[in-house]
């Protein structure tokens, strides 16, 4: 009986970290943006930048626009699907 139990509870945790709908967000457009503390940010699924400096970063993605803004910003890494930034990151802000 002990057994049995213990199979349900993997079953239902394996259910709850199941990584498809991780990337629901993805797929429907929505970016996916990670912070790194205040030291920096993984952004994915964007379309363009539009604005660029050592302060202020703003982002186009499919529905709306990210504005990064802070001190010493710097785009690390870039291509068509994601993008690292450095710095001293104070406010990610949703235009």
């Amino acid at each position: 009986m002990g057994r049995k139990r213990l199979n349900q509870e993997k079953r239902g945790k394996s259910r709850f970290l199941e990584p498809a709908g991780a990337y629901q967000e993805a797929v429907m457009g929505e970016p996916r943006i990670l912070a790194l503390g205040s030291r920096g940010v993984f952004i994915e699924n964007y379309r363009r930048i539009l604005f660029y400096s050592d302060t202020c970063l703003r982002i186009q993605t499919r529905q709306r626009t990210v504005c990064i803004a802070g001190k010493q910003l710097s785009i690390r890494y870039y291509d068509r699907d994601e993008m690292r930034i450095t710095g001293r990151v104070e406010v990610i802000r949703f235009e």
